[in-house]
């Protein structure tokens, strides 16, 4: 061991790193090489001693015998000073410093000391951050001495393997030539080796997410700095966070910015990083800063700059990268790393008020059809409820936030949302932006099947010979349907008898398979989400409601038998147990209950440890136990006798699909975009597969002739099939041909009849059939109103697709 630091949290939870001796020295020995240090240098310790580019700083400069020039810390705070000692006074020859350190100086500063005829400066590593174009660069150095300062080099790494990765030296024809595009990372330094992770299915062919390390750079890696528990990762690759885009033809490394970083703006992807370019080349300020949720920059300009500050940012700036406020600043608080301290930027008086105009964009922008939430003047002492909202377009605000910044509990944030006043909503978002939590889930290792890096999706044509879905009946809830339907068997040739689902309008209906005529209708006490099972001994439907009770009713006549309250909303569809009238469900209250409808008693129930439960538990028949899920991140095994725990999985960010349950193990997806397969027995992750966005839609697994296969839908609208024991996908489907994305919240249903296929509904309501092998289209359908609704369908004899709609109606279709 050489030494142990930690990251500085800037872009996540701060984690502890091990570095040993091997990691560091490769480093020291190739810089200083690169360098050219000699006896009569003087190197600039710009870092402190907890960034860990002050190793390279002090042994590339003692080990040459060079002298080592170290600021009091007070002078970092006084710009002019520090400008003043280290190019004036100490003349230093080597400075290592961060692109926002060097903006702080002012030009005259620079050019008069820094990058003056008389300078003592022969090498300026610009490192820490994203690297300022060569237009940005030029105006720092005396226009008439530009050709004498080539010595400017990009320098980039990550703590998690210390300390520098790549190096560039920037031509100075590029620099005299005020050239404004972006600068290359460099190559790998000696020992460093690189990975890009292609992501698939980007616009941006090249591009992907970098990882850096090798087998002599590796270090040991402690997550939770100042907990309890730690875990110790020795994996040579470690993921940078960082977007890069990839120029094969010339082997060219391009930083785009933090993978948290990009962000959808009017249409189209982009990241915080290029507003900060592109105003930092044209000189307007010293930096730009943009806001998760709000883009907003920070401008620390003079006084007489301001007045046509603002006009002068629309014109330099694409429309869909002109930030929603400009918020002047007399200088930019910087951490003693030399980062812009974005804690010290979130506190100031003008960020709530706009986060209150970026909340009211993002509504308008999920619920468009609802005008209202423009034209309410009391909007913000207002509930979402009481707007008209309910838990799935909660989920989808969640959704929309998600793409914007990451809440440190996603079941606390939907809980807020329904139950509080817009206002407190405002303040939790604040508060949650000063937190600047981690987007990645502690204590999980992601694995990347081989596949993830060089797939590329086929084009999925339909074939020839297109089957149809025809409607049959259609059937009129009066609100919408958002609970998928129970079909029941009720004959010795497997034909389905009748369907039952609720809706939104509180009532819960029979209805016949064949015809669409209403058996019986019963209304309960509330909004109805959850999907109605069936005991196992076949004599009472049950459901949860959103006044807080499981409902019991009569199979044959719909009257209510039983109900149990639990404390609050049920969302969660039950769970059948293995035979009598024992039940599963969970609740809003953060427990899951296990009732005995027939005796009309709770056999036990047991809490969760925090979040709602908003998905349906599963039953594992074999040991047997009940696998559940909750909004705080939590997979827990419990014994399906007593509720005991037998082991518990924190994913850390919010499940809303269903668990699901084979042979081989357990399915879970979770909002982080992965999808994961766990072991039977102690709850470990045996591999996950990353989509690009989300994942609401609960997992089913299928055996086929060749494989066993998982389907899982995603908010990046794709249908997947993954191998179910290698976790590779086999194929992935579009719910879209244009460049518009459907998400996928419904659950996808197997079908096995003369042929293997797989049902899936997107949002946009259109309803496919594919074949398992292919993923090819074997029939599709389009709704005229969204879809939550899962389908179910019924083969053998006939061959039915039966699925709720947004537009209130249940619809049968005949295949």
């Amino acid at each position: 061991l050489a030494y142990t630091l930690h990251t500085s949290g800037t872009t996540g939870k701060p984690k502890i790193v091990k570095v040993p001796h091997k990691s560091i020295l490769p480093n020291i020995v190739h810089l200083k090489r690169m360098f050219q240090v000699g006896r009569n240098d003087k190197v600039a310790m710009v870092s402190p001693l907890t960034f860990d580019p002050c190793i390279v700083e002090m042994f590339i400069a003692l080990s040459s015998g060079a002298t080592l020039v170290i600021p009091q810390h007070v002078l970092k705070q006084r710009p002019s000073l520090l400008c003043e000692v280290f190019f004036k006074l100490s003349k230093v020859t080597i400075i290592q410093p961060t692109p926002c350190l060097m903006n702080r100086f002012c030009l005259n500063d620079l050019q008069n000391f820094a990058f003056a005829s008389n300078s003592s400066v022969r090498l300026v590593a610009l490192v820490g951050e994203a690297c300022p174009s060569c237009k940005t660069i030029s105006s720092w150095i005396n226009p008439i001495l530009l050709a004498e300062y080539s010595r400017n080099k990009n320098i980039y790494g990550i703590t998690e393997v210390s300390s520098w990765a790549t190096l560039h030296e920037i031509p100075v024809e590029n620099i005299i030539s005020c050239l404004n595009d972006p600068i290359p990372l460099g190559l790998p330094l000696c020992s460093t080796k690189l990975e890009v992770i292609f992501n698939i299915g980007d616009k941006h062919e090249f591009t992907g997410l970098l990882k850096i390390g090798g087998s002599e750079r590796a270090c040991v890696v402690l997550d939770n700095v100042g907990g309890s528990r730690t875990e110790t990762l020795k994996n040579p690759m470690h993921s940078s966070g960082d977007m890069v885009t990839v120029v094969i033809d010339k082997s060219r490394l391009f930083y785009l910015g933090r993978k948290d970083g990009q962000i959808k703006r009017n249409g189209k992807r982009m990241n915080i990083l290029t507003v900060k370019q592109k105003l930092e080349s044209f000189k307007l300020c010293s930096v730009a800063h943009v806001l998760n949720v709000s883009l907003v920059v920070l401008a620390n300009t003079s006084e007489e700059m301001r007045e046509n500050f603002r006009k002068r940012v629309k014109d330099v700036l694409d429309a869909h990268l002109v930030p929603d406020d400009v918020k002047f600043v007399d200088d930019l608080p910087l951490t003693t790393h030399g980062k812009a301290r974005k804690s010290d930027i979130l506190t100031m008086d003008c960020i709530r008020n706009i986060l209150k105009k970026s909340l009211c964009k993002i509504f308008n922008k999920t619920f468009n059809e609802i005008d209202f939430f423009q034209s309410s003047d009391n909007l913000f002492t207002s509930n979402f409820i009481t707007l008209g909202g309910d838990s799935f377009g909660a989920v989808k605000l969640i959704s929309m936030l998600e793409a914007c910044m990451t809440p440190p509990n996603h079941g606390q944030l939907l809980q807020v949302i329904l139950n509080n006043t817009l206002e407190d909503v405002v303040t939790y978002l604040h508060k949650t932006l000063l937190q600047n939590q981690s987007k990645n889930p502690t204590n999980i290792k992601q694995i990347y099947d081989n596949d993830f890096k060089s797939v590329i999706p086929l084009k999925r044509k339909a074939d020839v010979n297109k089957l149809t879905l025809e409607e049959v009946w259609k059937h009129n809830t009066r609100k919408c349907v958002d609970a998928s339907p129970l079909v029941i068997v009720s004959d010795e040739n497997g034909l389905p008898s009748s369907v039952i689902i609720g809706s939104h309008s509180h009532y819960l209906v029979c209805l016949n398979l064949m015809k669409g005529n209403v058996e019986w209708e019963t209304k309960l006490g509330g909004r109805i989400e959850s999907s109605a099972c069936l005991t196992p001994d076949g004599h009472y439907v049950v459901v949860g409601c959103y006044d807080g009770n499981v409902y019991a009713l009569h199979v044959k006549h719909g009257l209510v038998y039983w109900k149990f309250f639990t404390g609050s909303e049920v969302k969660s569809s039950p769970c059948p147990g293995i035979n009598g009238s024992v039940i599963y469900i969970g609740s809003h209250s953060g427990s899951i209950h296990c009732l005995d409808i027939k005796h009309k008693h709770c056999l036990w129930e047991e809490h969760c440890g925090g979040g709602a439960i908003f998905s349906s538990p599963c039953l594992k028949v074999h040991d047997p136990s009940i696998i559940v899920c909750s909004l705080a991140g939590r997979v827990l095994s419990l014994y399906a006798e007593n509720g005991r725990t037998s082991w518990c999985l924190n994913l850390g960010k919010p499940i809303f699909s269903s668990p699901s349950v084979s042979e081989s193990g357990i399915f879970v997806a979770c909002v982080d975009c992965c999808l994961y397969k766990l072991d039977h027995i102690s709850g470990d992750v045996t591999w996950s597969y990353q989509t690009m966005e989300p994942i609401f839609s609960s997992p089913t697994v299928a055996s086929t002739p060749s494989n066993n296969v998982v389907f899982i839908g995603s908010h990046d609208g794709n249908l997947y099939c993954i191998n179910a024991d290698t976790g590779s996908k086999l194929w992935e489907f579009p719910s879209s041909e244009n460049s518009s994305v459907h998400p996928i919240y419904a659950t996808p249903f197997p079908i096995c009849s003369n042929n293997m296929y797989i049902s899936s509904v997107s949002t946009n309501g259109l309803l496919s059939l594919l074949d398992v092998k292919s993923g090819r289209v074997v029939a599709q359908k389009s709704l005229s109103g969204d879809v939550f609704s899962s389908p179910i369908f019924i083969g053998r004899e006939i061959s039915r697709d039966v699925v709720g709609c947004r537009n209130n109606n249940v619809y049968s279709f005949a295949l």
